[in-house]
Parts: C-alpha cells; structure tokens; sequence
C-alpha cells in the first residue's frame, strides 16, 4: 500500500531506507511506501506529514513573508527574480524594497 508524503519544511529534507536515499524539496508531495513512509515520520524524524488530499497545505502570502529572519542569499534571490536587486543594495535597502513590492 502506498501513501503521499508531504514535506511542509522551508529547505529540502534527507533521509535513508533500506540504502535508498530520498529527497523531498520544500513543498514537494511524493508517493511511497507505506512502510518508507513509517520510517520517515517515525525513526528518521523528518517532519513530513501525510497528504490525503482533503486539505491543502497553507500558503503563505506575500505579506506574511519574514525577509527579516530570512538568509541575505535567500533575500538576494527573491529580489533578483522580482527584478529590483541591484549589485550595490545592503540589506535594509532591499528589505524595503521588497516590503513595497508585496504591498503592491
């Protein structure tokens, strides 16, 4: 039997089964194992959740977004795919950029 695993981690998560690693990227819904399954949410402690399909995960809209407790690399990156990182920004500078670019 077979179950969705959901990982609702902002970063990839890892683990190992019968020497068969497995990757989940954020937000990332795979079919396994029932018992792959087991081993993740019980012995490897990864935080997944079953999906049955009745909900879906909660998305977080734009002005709940923290960039304050967020990576200068992630920050940098969502700036750049907005289109307003420029080389020369520090990190305040850019914060308020994107704050008026969610506000939008």
């Amino acid at each position: 039997m077979n179950q969705i695993l959901y990982n609702p981690r902002e970063e990839a998560v890892e683990f190992m089964h019968n020497r068969q690693v497995y990757i989940f990227q954020p937000g990332e819904k795979r079919v396994v194992d029932k018992v792959v399954a087991d081993h993740a949410i019980r012995f490897a402690k990864t935080g997944f959740k079953i999906y049955d399909g009745s909900t879906e995960p909660e998305a977080k809209t734009a002005g709940e977004i923290e960039y304050e407790k967020m990576p200068w690399r992630k920050m940098v990156s969502i700036g750049s795919a907005k289109g307003i990182f420029k080389p020369s920004m520090n990190r305040e500078t850019l914060y308020k950029l994107l704050r008026e670019e969610d506000a939008r």
